[in-house]
């Protein structure tokens, strides 16, 4: 089990350079992170423990195959069985006389609530997992280390002078031949910011379907629930993810005659998903809320060009202002994007050299 977590450590360990915002870590890590965890620890506790335990109605029923049976073809809870009293007309919330049509003797299917998730949930969790690093990886593809190798060495408080030298005059070289032509990598960085907003309302209208549209509101419904009685029915924990279910159960012999048996089957696994949903319902409208708000400063970024002054001069000493403007006058955004990925990942000394150096150059070319 510790060797498996142990492969996780790679989503906290600090990188060496950064080429996007926090808000895009808390997604590609920090959710990636989570989601993995969660995978691996749901797929342990099935496999090394007892993810189903079935009572027999009968002496001749093995237990292993009615276990395996009702963890295969699923467990059911009765709708009409909810709201009655725990301990006075039933025993647990939807367990109760599995209803059938008098006439035809058919079970009344749509008065169940078939519960069948519970074998998707580590495979559910995986996808998701991967589904928020897609952002990431794309971006990462189209980036190509540029800011990494622009910055090499740079990233220190002391640098060797001629190291020093030779790797600023490298950057601005490069910012000089490229200047107005990053727009298409910062519009690449963008996209792939609204990609994560995109991706985290797909996963959660597609875990409300998963969850039979109860994960939407469930974070919400277990905070402004507060009768947590035995006794009462109404717990959002028993409504979506129920400890105790019903299994009907076809037995017979080598004559191809059979019996059908109804027996009750307890969900230990559901205590570990109950606690593991209610978490992610937060992550998710934290991710959501967080992203929206990251979306609002691209926007103002883009907008407002007086922000991108603000933003760069805030890493640069304060006699850089007049050659922060200088600079923000004749970049366009895309240029700037550059600017400020170079901002956050070299030290507050050498970007305000940096500065300094591509100022006198912007305004040599402009006096030539």
């Amino acid at each position: 089990m510790y060797s498996l977590f142990g492969n996780l450590k790679s989503f906290v360990k600090p990188q060496s350079v950064t080429i996007d915002s926090v808000f895009c870590k808390l997604h590609y890590r920090v959710a990636v992170m989570v989601l993995l965890a969660f995978s691996i620890l749901v797929t342990a506790t099935q496999h090394f423990g007892d993810p189903i335990k079935c009572v027999p109605t009968g002496a001749s029923i093995p237990t292993d195959m009615l276990e395996a049976w009702c963890l295969i073809h699923s467990t059911f809870t009765v709708k009409t069985a909810w709201n009655l009293t725990v301990g006075t007309h039933v025993i647990y919330p939807g367990v109760d006389k599995t209803p059938v049509d008098a006439k035809t003797e058919r079970i009344k299917t749509d008065e169940l609530v078939y519960h069948t998730y519970y074998l998707w949930v580590p495979f559910v969790l995986f996808f998701m997992s991967i589904t928020f690093y897609i952002p990431r990886f794309i971006w990462k593809t189209n980036e190509n280390g540029r800011i990494k190798a622009l910055t090499a060495g740079l990233n220190a408080a002391i640098v060797p002078p001629e190291l020093k030298e030779n790797g600023l005059n490298v950057i601005v070289s490069f910012f000089k031949q490229n200047l107005h032509n990053n727009n298409g990598l910062f519009a690449t960085y963008v996209s792939c910011e609204l990609l994560y907003f995109v991706n985290v309302i797909l996963q959660m209208y597609f875990m409300n379907r998963f969850l039979g549209g109860a994960f939407m509101s469930y974070g919400w419904d277990v905070i402004t629930f507060t009768d947590w009685s035995p006794a009462i029915s109404d717990d959002p924990f028993r409504r979506v993810f129920p400890t105790l279910t019903k299994c009907r159960f076809r037995f017979g012999g080598s004559s191809g005659d059979f019996n059908v048996h109804d027996t009750l089957c307890l969900l230990p696994i559901n205590i570990l998903n109950e606690k593991i949903f209610v978490f992610i319902w937060f992550l998710y409208w934290i991710l959501l809320l967080l992203t929206l708000m990251a979306i609002v400063y691209r926007v103002i970024t883009i907008a407002v060009p007086f922000s991108r002054t603000l933003i760069t001069a805030s890493h640069c000493f304060p006699n850089c202002r007049n050659d922060v403007d200088r600079i923000i006058r004749n970049c366009n955004v895309g240029d700037w994007f550059m600017l400020h990925l170079l901002s956050v990942n070299i030290s507050r000394s050498n970007f305000s050299e940096f500065i300094e150096k591509y100022s006198e150059k912007l305004e040599m070319t402009k006096i030539e």
